[in-house]
């Protein structure tokens, strides 16, 4: 872990460790001398996948056991063992959609949550579909995982509305907007 100018970590341990993230706690020494503690949750980096077909976008839903609620969302997933990004983001069309694209472009790198985590997120737009074979995981088929096409109206008014209240989703979206 690279150090940022002036600050020193003085000690790093795991607080908590689980099958897909840790909390790390660690004392620091900042620039001004002051000593701290930070806890953290240390998480790998996951994609979120923008797969759009013409002028239609495909959103998932599926119940997600945090909110207690089911959520309409961009397909995303973790990338544990997978070398690169990109190699993640056509797994998960693949695996969510049943989706292979030869025409995959990074709209840009998000951190998650600053102020308590280290993951981050690559957003990619994928166009040029084609039909492969789905393979949900099995949180996603307990989770009964619906897809369906939107067009780019359609999304806006949802995310007004509070449809889709995935920030990630929102954020992908948004730079997809900037980036047209």
């Amino acid at each position: 872990m690279a150090e940022q100018k002036g600050w020193k970590t003085l000690s790093s341990k795991i607080g908590f460790q689980g099958k897909h993230l840790k909390v790390r706690v660690d004392k620091v020494e900042r620039p001004n001398g002051t000593t701290g503690t930070y806890e953290f949750v240390d998480k790998p980096d996951f994609i979120m996948a923008i797969p759009k077909i013409g002028d239609k976008f495909y959103l998932v839903e599926q119940y997600r056991y945090a909110l207690n609620s089911r959520s309409w969302e961009f397909p995303q997933g973790g990338c544990e063992g997978i070398a690169d990004l990109a190699t993640c983001a056509r797994k998960e069309l693949e695996e969510e959609l049943g989706l292979k694209t030869v025409d995959l472009r990074l709209l840009g790198n998000l951190w998650l949550a600053v102020g308590n985590s280290n993951q981050g997120c690559g957003i990619y737009l994928a166009e040029q579909l084609t039909e492969g074979y789905k393979q949900l995981e099995e949180g996603e088929v307990g989770s009964n995982l619906i897809t369906k096409l939107f067009t780019e109206d359609q999304i806006k008014k949802m995310i007004v509305s509070g449809k889709i209240r995935c920030s990630m989703s929102i954020a992908a979206f948004n730079l997809y907007l900037l980036s047209k």
